[in-house]
């Protein structure tokens, strides 16, 4: 505590200065006049309830460095003040666990507190089985979560566990630092298994399950768990599970999305399809229908060939190239044969245009 280390221990009281008596014990009265300037200055606008856990540190440490029977300002600086009261048993809790105590603690004690977006971090419980995803892990853990307790630092429910003072949160330096290390990383993991919560608690409900940016971010957020095991422990079963089951969802939607496109085209093609073979039909149909139309006139024009054959041979002969023109019917290359006795008949023989070729003359 700035300041408060500077002092020194008060002198006994003079002859008119009596020490105040709790409980068989005497304190300085410059103790009390000290311990309220500390209260005071590490209040820091937040209500008494955040300095009684620390006052519960401090005062015990006190005790345990009274003279006699009398509390004294050399035993409170010695314990480290108000704002030291909790993050100096943490930190002698700490250096006292063998290495993977340690990480085991800066692995767990961070999911030990809410993570505030534009509010302060506070305390939370958090069930074993989320803390202590695989019983490889608990035998050493469990020791170090043990030396915690017993220090009056977390609070070991039936089958929760948590921080005992929120305090511990704003006094302990190295907490502050894990938190702020990875903080954003500590809030995707605290957003994953609050969701995977709720996705249990409403029988796996597809709708609970995370999509878009929120997956991306937790993917990308598993990425840096996994690179750094020493801080952060492995998804417990059920966050696993709730993570698979959205990327497995997303890969469904995706198929689902590429399904669709092809049906679509599918559809386009086959309506594309259909419209070219009716426009085919009604070509050849209409091509059909000409056709008809020019052997019927063909015919016609051979009739009137034959029938002038004896009177008007030229003109005969004229009519019988022009139905020949017309159409290549039985009837038009009879009447040409008849109009031109002794000379082979075939397209191109007269100089007439019909709808299937010249005649030539």
């Amino acid at each position: 505590m700035p300041g408060a280390r500077a002092r020194t221990p008060q002198s006994p009281p003079s002859p008119g200065e009596e020490p105040a008596r709790v409980a068989g014990l005497t304190v300085q009265p410059a103790l009390a006049d000290l311990l309220l300037e500390d209260v005071g200055a590490d209040l820091g606008g937040k209500g008494p309830s955040s300095v009684l856990p620390l006052l519960s540190h401090v005062l015990p440490a006190t005790w345990q460095r009274r003279e006699g029977g009398m509390l004294t300002v050399g035993g409170y600086l010695a314990t480290g003040g108000v704002s030291r009261a909790l993050a100096k048993p943490a930190d002698a809790t700490l250096a006292g666990l063998h290495l993977p105590g340690q990480q085991a603690i800066r692995q767990l004690l961070p999911r030990l507190v809410q993570l505030g977006e534009g509010a302060d971090d506070t305390r939370i419980k958090i069930p074993f089985d989320d803390l202590l995803p695989t019983a490889d892990e608990r035998h050493e853990t469990w020791q170090a979560l043990d030396r915690f307790a017993a220090a009056r630092l977390l609070t070991v429910g039936a089958d929760t566990i948590e921080i005992s003072h929120e305090a511990l949160i704003r006094a302990w330096p190295r907490l502050r630092e894990w938190i702020n290390v990875n903080r954003a990383v500590l809030l995707a993991r605290q957003q994953l298994d609050h969701q995977a919560r709720n996705w249990a608690d409403h029988q796996e409900d597809p709708s609970y399950l995370y999509g878009g940016t929120r997956l991306a971010g937790a993917e990308e957020a598993k990425l840096r768990w996994e690179e750094d095991p020493s801080g952060f422990p492995p998804l417990s079963e059920r966050s696993a599970r709730f993570l698979q089951a959205s990327i497995q969802a997303r890969e469904r939607a995706k198929r689902a999305r590429w399904w669709g496109i092809g049906v679509v085209a599918t559809s386009l093609t086959l309506a594309l399809l259909a419209a070219i073979g009716v426009a085919v039909n009604a070509e050849n149909a209409a091509r059909d229908a000409e056709r008809q139309r020019l052997a019927i006139l063909s015919q016609k024009v051979a009739t009137k060939s034959v029938e002038l054959a004896d009177t008007n041979p030229d003109l005969s002969r004229l009519l019988a190239a022009t139905a020949f023109a017309l159409s290549e019917t039985s009837e038009a290359g009879s009447s040409l044969g008849r109009s031109s006795p002794g000379r082979p008949v075939h397209r191109g023989q007269f100089g007439l245009r019909g709808g299937h070729g010249a005649v030539q003359r």
